[in-house]
């Protein structure tokens, strides 16, 4: 009786069948190609996609660096987006080092800590049902890199159905200084507005 081959173990492995002789072996030879052939393999995703441009898609798309109006609109509601979506290391980074930040959902903030403050408190604002959507808005554009955006907000709140519901008004102004990469807020007030205040009021 021919014994096993025992050249062709693997120390700790266990193979199912043992090749017995060179047949074994010959067989062995023909069947791992097969084998590894028909294997096919999912791609994990484009190459030329990274978690952060998917980030950014998902937020509305990156803000383009481009100093126009359309750009100013774009970072205001990114920044919007980031917030509401608790990335608030995104928004910080299109806020001005000197920014100053009012809003009366929460409060004012002019120096760093407490800017992250007020992100913080607006972000658990957003994490309680609150949401902020744009009704008008217009962009006016100033010489020397400067924008002035204009914004009138509704403010919004789940119901007792957990419909949202708007429970008022918020007049936003921004005023946005260019940089080489973009725009950036360095100066957000938002406040509320009586529920009777119309769009005509605001001149938009």
């Amino acid at each position: 009786m021919t014994q096993p081959d025992k050249r062709h173990r693997v120390p700790g492995f266990t193979p199912r069948w043992v090749a017995r002789g060179d047949v074994g072996l010959a067989v062995g030879t023909i069947l791992l190609p097969l084998v590894f052939a028909a294997c096919t393999f999912e791609p994990r995703g484009g190459p030329d996609t990274t978690p952060a441009e998917e980030e950014n898609e998902a937020l509305g798309g990156a803000p383009s660096a481009e100093l126009s109006e359309a750009a100013a609109l774009q970072t205001i509601e990114h920044f919007r987006n980031s917030v509401a979506a608790g990335d608030l290391s995104r928004a910080l980074a299109l806020v001005d080092g000197d920014a100053t930040l009012v809003d009366a959902l929460v409060g004012e903030a002019s120096e760093a800590a407490t800017r992250g403050e007020l992100l913080l408190e607006l972000r658990r604002r957003h994490a309680d049902g609150v949401t902020l959507e744009p009704v008008a808005s217009r962009a006016t554009l100033f010489s020397g890199g400067t924008a002035f955006l204009v914004t009138r907000l509704g403010v919004f709140e789940p119901g007792p159905d957990g419909a949202a519901r708007m429970v008022g008004q918020m007049h936003e102004t921004v005023l946005l200084i260019g940089s080489s990469e973009g725009w950036r807020i360095r100066n957000l007030h938002r406040s509320f507005l009586p529920g009777d205040l119309l769009l005509d009021s605001l001149r938009i």
